[in-house]
């Protein structure tokens, strides 16, 4: 698994859910929907994506957060 998957693997196991400004800031992952691309599909990682409002200068924008779901047996 690459440094940087590996790297929101984890935050999203210490922390369940993970957005885009969070993943630049903690772990200098620029291209976060392709690390999650790669945990669900590649590495079978049960994530849901919800979209979340946002503030920002210019009003509010809309983003993705990405959650790390729980496996039911």
């Amino acid at each position: 698994m690459k440094d940087q998957t590996l790297a929101v693997l984890n935050h999203l196991e210490k922390n369940g859910s993970i957005t885009p400004l969070e993943a630049q800031y903690y772990l200098g992952v620029g291209r976060l929907s392709a690390r999650i691309w790669e945990l669900k599909h590649q590495y079978d990682i049960p994530i849901r994506t919800e979209h979340v409002t946002v503030p920002t200068r210019n009003g509010h924008s809309t983003v993705a957060k990405y959650v790390l779901q729980e496996v039911t047996a």
